[in-house]
């Protein structure tokens, strides 16, 4: 939802992220689907700030 949020995260990809979110109970049309359909949860997760990037390898073993 937030530009800046976006334009944030695409510079540290391949870093050790963690993140604050909001769970929203159910969609609105303007926040778009939950993109997994095999999630049988309602609602959704809205990122809203980055807390602590960290350049740490070690972690960084993929999805």
């Amino acid at each position: 939802m937030d530009e800046v949020i976006a334009d944030s995260l695409q510079a540290v990809i391949g870093k050790t992220v963690k993140l604050h979110y909001i769970q929203y109970r159910k969609n609105l049309p303007w926040r778009g689907e939950n993109y997994n359909s095999n999630n049988q949860e309602n609602g959704q997760y809205i990122i809203d700030r980055i807390e602590d990037v960290r350049d740490d390898p070690a972690q960084n073993i993929g999805f």
